[in-house]
């Protein structure tokens, strides 16, 4: 049974970011621009977004381009133009690229918006991520510990009390966001309007939420929360739920993950203690 310490995971799981997208529009018949080996669209109108779903998902996807054409390939996302980038020496050097072209989230606009801060180009975009990034930075994020070990506490209790071997219905015993767009953003406007009811009494209460409510009007309130709420479960949400499955499938990884989690962690979770934490 995965420990209640495993709590951990959360602060020690590494994001490594291998792809980026580069979208460019360009004709395709246009052999003037720079390109790089890769496919050729199977679609005059889809590109390879057909090839997208027959390899199952988009990360498979690039598994396989990148495996047949090396760390920078080129394919087509419908009309436009995609370079991707599978090496992190490739992705540091363009690190600093910002403006991107938004084709590739324009399926999404419903649920975002027409200018949620990841389809914000220009000074605009910049200046809002510039405003962002600190309520996400490491620093900021340790804020969060307690009330995490908190919440991952009462999850591994529950989950303690499961007779071995029983499934774990994730719908039921995970936070997952579900029901329409309509809730969803219903939800969230509940929370802003909440916390504008009850501001942070010091700077050092300041978080996410209220740099919306000081600084963005209504609209855009709401799609950046989206954003943000969207993209950090796509990201470290994903990543967690994957490192508990393997963590139970290997027991003895499990195993050696829980002696160095109770070896270095008493008590509530500070920086000092994951820092410690070299196996993990």
């Amino acid at each position: 049974m995965l420990c209640i310490t495993s709590v951990g995971l959360i602060f020690v799981v590494i994001l490594l970011v291998l792809v980026a997208l580069l979208i460019n529009k360009r004709s395709k018949d246009d052999s003037r621009l720079p390109s790089a080996p890769g496919m050729q669209p199977s679609d005059p109108t889809e590109g390879n977004l057909l090839d997208m779903g027959q390899a199952g998902s988009f990360h498979e996807f690039l598994i396989k381009l990148h495996s047949t054409y090396g760390p920078i390939a080129s394919f087509w996302w419908a009309t436009n133009y995609a370079i991707s980038l599978a090496s992190p020496e490739l992705f540091k050097e363009n690190s600093r690229t910002f403006d991107h072209s938004v084709e590739v989230y324009r399926w999404f606009e419903p649920l975002f918006g027409k200018n949620a801060v990841h389809v914000t180009n220009g000074p605009e975009g910049k200046k809002r991520r510039q405003a962002y990034d600190q309520y996400f930075s490491h620093d900021a994020v340790s804020g969060y510990y307690k009330i995490m070990q908190e919440v991952c506490t009462g999850m591994a209790d529950k989950w303690d009390g499961y007779p071995s071997g029983q499934h774990i219905d994730l719908k039921c015993d995970t936070m997952i966001v579900a029901g329409t767009r309509s809730e969803f953003y219903g939800s969230l406007s509940r929370a802003i309007e909440h916390r504008k009811q009850n501001p942070a009494k010091s700077p050092q209460e300041l978080i996410f939420v209220d740099e919306l409510i000081d600084n963005q009007p209504p609209d855009i309130q709401l799609s950046d929360a989206v954003t943000f709420c969207v993209g950090g479960f796509h990201t470290t949400g994903t990543a967690l739920l994957w490192a508990i499955y393997y963590l139970c499938n290997n027991e003895d990884v499990q195993e050696k993950l829980y002696r160095e989690l109770v070896e270095n962690i008493d008590g509530e979770i500070t920086p000092a203690d994951i820092a410690n934490c070299t196996q993990s």
